[in-house]
């Protein structure tokens, strides 16, 4: 599994996929040991949660399952992954203004790079 802040407020998840696999049930907690809660069932290897709190570390793991089979067979956990939406700043560069030396970042899009 992998994870990675694609913004202020979201993390992306991916997965390998499962060639038997129909779909994905997606879990989150904010703590690795606690309970985790159904987030979403996904149809590709990843899922974007978004409207996070910034800053706020959350676990993930996700189960495959087969709905051709009847009943639906579901795979065991994955192994659990953390992720946490940070700001990203670029490289700081600096100026002079009067005799003070100013450091400037400017804030990034966490997807594209690009500044906003």
């Amino acid at each position: 599994m992998n994870a990675v802040s694609t913004s202020v407020t979201s993390n992306k998840i991916s997965w390998t996929s499962v060639s038997s696999a129909s779909g994905f049930q997606v879990f989150r907690s904010l703590s690795a040991t606690e309970t985790y809660t159904w987030l979403a069932n996904a149809f590709t290897n990843s899922y974007t949660k978004s409207e996070l709190t910034t800053g706020t570390t959350c676990y993930y793991k996700v189960k495959a399952r087969n709905t051709t089979k009847s009943p639906t067979v579901y795979s065991a956990y994955s192994s659990v992954i953390a992720a946490k939406p940070v700001l990203k700043l670029s490289t700081p560069f600096y100026s002079m203004i009067g005799s003070q030396l100013v450091y400037i970042y400017q804030f990034l899009d966490n997807l594209t790079g690009d500044d906003y």
